[in-house]
């Protein structure tokens, strides 16, 4: 923490000259803006409180720095770079590095780490967006940013992007290689003017997984991916109502539609999501290191009886929300990036509000779930040795928001919202929480 705080002061330090001599704008602070060279800086500040309103929740009401950011942007001719971190919660957090070269106005190429091409809610920056988290299905199924190359077009009625990604940013995995994924957005614009703008299309994404851990004795290699999410909330983050290890996952597809319409005082935006994780398990191999104990099976397929075949999994989750303006000029659209934007006037007032579903439940027909061990049975009933059951019950959450955001400033935003939660899950025993929330932001 002291040496994260060190950084930032030396930062603000070096470049505190420059900031009197700087353009302020709606992008940033302009540092230089000449020959063809144009570098700016900008900073984003979000504090969040949240009261958690259930007699009992292992989560703390309280505040918290969420967002801390700063970033910095180089253009020049037809390329141009971004960088930024985060010091949120007193932790410095790698967010976008990339270049990007621009052929035209529609097609550019970016190389580097930033959102993969899947999910016009993550693709979304936190500045832009209407409410104070991004929705369950969004948190638990979207793959976030990633470290490889893709390329956009952005056209009057057609958008696109795709791209090649791997999977750990720094190849610092426990045990595997990297993994790699293909993702894109492919958009249909009916309408796109001044006065409203419609999107549709699909989102798609496969995935090799490569990384897990080693078990065992003699050692197996375990590919392994981790799906979850906290509630909707910024300031307690460390219970996943929803999530599970999928161990043995070898390959994902992911799947979905997204759609966007904005007009005037009015926006309307929605997603579905789906997962489709295929499971690969070395039985032979199982099977072999498990020999010569004393509850060990002698044969495959006695072992296989005790260790049902893995099927592939099948998890989904959407949400729809929209926004009124009831002060302010009109909700602005983003054609370049097919995105909604902040609003950019002077004490602005909306009201917002969003549903969302999702589920991380994969329960084989007849299986029991026994609180006592905390798992599940399969149907021929509760036993310590041998059945062994398949299910996954990663929980289901149904969440609705509703809120109130006032722009003070285009730079200066208050957000008051209230989150209930429906909660199902045989590992909690809360079936329903409810969020009060605050944020105050400040960017530029």
């Amino acid at each position: 923490m002291k040496q994260i705080s060190q950084y930032v002061l030396i930062l603000v330090l070096l470049l505190s000259p420059v900031f009197i001599m700087a353009q302020d704008t709606n992008l940033g602070l302009t540092l230089t803006d000449k020959n063809d060279l144009k570098i700016s800086v900008g900073a984003r500040l979000s504090v969040d409180g949240a009261l958690y309103l259930q007699d009992y929740t292992p989560l703390k009401s309280g505040a918290s720095v969420s967002d801390a950011r700063i970033r910095l942007s180089i253009v020049q001719g037809k390329w141009d770079a971004y960088y930024d971190v985060d010091f949120g919660k007193g932790i410095l957090t790698q967010k976008n590095a990339f270049v990007r070269y621009n052929f035209s106005d529609k097609n550019s190429l970016r190389m580097g780490y930033g959102p993969e091409p899947f999910s016009i809610s993550y693709n979304t920056s936190q500045s832009d967006l209407h409410f104070i988290s991004r929705s369950t299905p969004v948190n638990v199924l979207a793959p976030g940013r990633a470290l490889g190359v893709s390329f956009k077009h952005a056209g009057s009625k057609l958008f696109g992007e795709a791209g090649l990604f791997t999977e750990n940013l720094y190849n610092n995995q426990a045990a595997g290689d990297q993994g790699f994924a293909a993702s894109g957005r492919f958009l249909f614009r009916p309408v796109q003017n001044d006065d409203r703008s419609i999107h549709f299309g699909v989102i798609g994404r496969y995935s090799k997984i490569g990384t897990g851990y080693v078990e065992g004795n003699p050692e197996i290699f375990v590919r392994n991916m981790h799906l979850g999410s906290s509630l909707e909330t910024n300031v307690d983050k460390s219970v996943h109502f929803i999530g599970t290890d999928v161990k043995w996952a070898s390959e994902e597809i992911k799947y979905g539609m997204e759609f966007l319409a904005v007009s005037g005082k009015t926006f309307v935006q929605g997603e579905f999501i789906g997962s489709h994780i295929v499971r690969d398990r070395p039985d032979q191999l199982l099977f072999e290191n498990q020999l010569g104990g004393y509850w060990s099976w002698t044969t495959l397929k006695s072992w296989l009886n005790g260790n049902p075949s893995l099927t592939a999994l099948n998890f989904y989750g959407g949400y729809v929300e929209f926004g009124y303006l009831l002060k302010g000029s009109s909700y602005r659209y983003d054609k370049k990036n097919a995105l909604l934007t902040r609003l950019m006037d002077n004490n602005a007032l909306e009201l917002v509000g969003r549903y969302s579903f999702t589920t991380l439940n994969d329960i084989t027909e007849g299986d029991v779930f026994w609180k006592g061990q905390n798992r599940f049975f399969p149907e021929s009933g509760i036993t310590d040795y041998p059945p062994v059951s398949t299910s996954i019950a990663g929980g289901i959450v149904q969440t609705i928001t509703v809120g109130a955001n006032y722009d003070f400033t285009p730079n200066t935003r208050l957000m008051l919202h209230y989150t209930h939660t429906l909660i199902d899950n045989y590992y909690f025993e809360d079936d329903n929480a409810g969020t009060l929330q605050m944020r105050l932001q400040y960017r530029f």
